[in-house]
């Protein structure tokens, strides 16, 4: 007896491309990429192999910073926040004002990260942005040897079952910093 598929091989094809172009991870996670409100986590790609250093002001660093930048994922993300110099950002149709601050000692527990996430990097600022998710949210802020490569945002999205949960988007550049000479 020949199995008998319930649907037609055109509409596995269109489910499939609907799964695929949705984004889905694989995430149990009802929570969707839509604006204005990020909540969606994302993954940080593989740590670095080098170690940067960086021994840049903090005025560099803020200078460094202003650009924009996309989510850092792996799966392919059209999202985009613009971090620019008037110390204002957007990100979709949410707006607010950032600022840079260094990293204190209870930031790491408040943000759930090891200090040692991203190999190689020893953050000593954070990215503090005003109006993310309708809050004060921050993140450290990854510098290698010619600026910032990345920076975090970790904010509390909920209340789901079992209370709030902390997310973290990374941004990383659009385009990569020239080298020194």
């Amino acid at each position: 007896m020949r199995f008998r598929n319930p649907l037609p091989c055109w509409m596995l094809v269109l489910l499939v491309l609907l799964v695929a172009a949705s984004g889905c991870t694989g995430s149990s996670s009802n929570q969707t990429q839509s604006e204005p409100n990020p909540e969606a986590p994302e993954q940080p790609n593989a740590p670095q192999t080098e170690p940067p250093v960086s021994s840049a002001s903090t005025a560099d660093v803020e200078a460094s910073l202003v650009e924009t930048w996309r989510s850092y994922s792996e799966t392919r993300n059209l999202r985009r926040i613009e971090v620019k110099a008037d110390k204002t950002w957007s990100y979709g149709s949410s707006s607010g004002t950032w600022r840079v601050e260094p990293i204190l000692e209870g930031d790491w527990e408040a943000w759930g990260l090891p200090p040692n996430q991203d190999a190689g990097y020893d953050p000593r600022l954070k990215m503090v942005l005003v109006g993310w998710n309708n809050g004060t949210f921050s993140g450290p802020i990854l510098e290698g040897p010619v600026g910032v490569d990345f920076f975090y945002v970790v904010y509390q999205a909920g209340p789901f079952i079992g209370g709030n949960t902390a997310w973290y988007i990374k941004f990383g550049r659009m385009r990569p910093l020239p080298l020194p000479a």
